[in-house]
């Protein structure tokens, strides 16, 4: 049931996000045991794979069992872009497409020519595209909708330019870089561009649930981009997935998991983090992590509040492998996969309400 996304064969259409800070190797092995079709590692700088920055070059690495990957850079002038991707892959590294992003709305990216400012800079967004297809791998630029300047390009024309180019795949982001994350996404701009390049074009912004993800595919996206959404409620991707058919396979994870899962997947992430990452490194996303995979799981509080206030890593594991301490009174119900009741003989469903 494999579907093709700019030259890349991937199980379904969930796409993570490429996210500065977050889309670490340990985070996208979450995403993998949840479902995702592709990932993305972070926003990678080309002037610091250039320079050998030792820090930029990490974040090139592959955790194992990874599936499809996009390697997102950033660069201000083709010849930075098309250096720091010829760094990135002299290391080897295997990626499965490259990615250039023309959409991050940030003042330190912008100010370096990058991101979002490449929008106004259509004749270099076009080069680049067109350089880095020497490289052989599919290119993948990632835009924002853009409200014309005088007779500058509208989202439209500049995504057609880029497919012109060369370009195997454009993800375009309902909102416009001075929204930044605010506001809504303008699905009908997106959409709007796909009608016109089908099986081209992928969704960004919003791409919460089902319904804002089946309108996008039925209006012709080939895939979506999962980002801030998936972060808060990670198990968003398998429900996702089961209604749209695609939760065939080896998708471990229900639509409802037990709480048994979520702890394990926690500690799965546990793990990942540190040995990939360090305990420094670990704390932070573990801490990031944990509202979105106990998110709505009742009486789950106490646990939380208590990772939470945790300053080093050994305590921190304590917790993540003693969570049933958390519900020994059996705040949690069958929905979570338990039989346990309260200790001093209460209603479990009561206790919860």
């Amino acid at each position: 049931m494999a579907i093709t996304v700019g030259r890349i064969s991937i199980e379904n259409p969930l796409m993570l996000s490429p996210l500065a800070g977050i889309t670490i190797p340990a985070v996208r092995r979450l995403f993998w045991r949840l479902g995702v079709g592709l990932a993305h590692t972070e926003m990678v700088s080309c002037a610091g794979l250039i320079r050998d920055n030792g820090k930029t070059e990490r974040m090139l690495h592959r955790a194992p069992d990874e599936g499809p990957l996009v390697l997102q850079l950033f660069a201000g002038d083709v010849k930075t872009l098309v250096g720091g991707a010829e760094v990135a892959l002299s290391l080897g590294n295997h990626f499965q497409a490259i990615g250039i992003n023309m959409a991050c709305p940030m003042p330190k990216v912008l100010k370096k020519g990058a991101g979002a400012r490449l929008l106004d800079r259509m004749d270099v967004a076009v080069d680049m595209v067109r350089e880095l297809k020497s490289l052989g791998l599919p290119v993948w630029p990632k835009i924002r909708k853009i409200v014309p300047d005088g007779d500058g390009p509208d989202t439209l024309r500049f995504a057609s330019a880029l497919i012109d180019a060369g370009a195997d795949n454009v993800g375009i982001h309902g909102r416009t870089a001075p929204q930044r994350y605010e506001g809504r996404s303008d699905p009908e701009e997106v959409l709007k561009v796909a009608r016109r390049f089908p099986g081209m074009i992928s969704a960004s912004g919003d791409m919460t649930d089902f319904e804002s993800i089946s309108h996008m595919m039925d209006g012709g996206c080939v895939s979506v981009f999962m980002a801030r959404g998936a972060i808060s409620d990670p198990f968003v991707i398998p429900r996702i997935r089961s209604k749209m058919g695609y939760n065939i396979g080896n998708c471990p994870f229900p639509q409802e998991p037990t709480l048994e899962e979520r702890a394990g997947l926690f500690a799965s992430l546990a793990e990942d983090l540190l040995s990939l990452h360090g305990e420094r490194v670990a704390l932070v996303m573990l801490k990031r992590f944990m509202s979105g995979l106990f998110r709505g799981v009742p009486g789950c509080g106490p646990y939380k509040r208590s990772i939470a206030s945790v300053s080093d890593w050994p305590q921190a594991m304590d917790l993540v492998l003693d969570w049933r301490r958390y519900f020994e009174r059996g705040i949690w119900n069958e929905r979570y996969g338990t039989e346990h009741g309260d200790a001093r003989g209460g209603d479990p469903q009561a206790e919860a309400r």
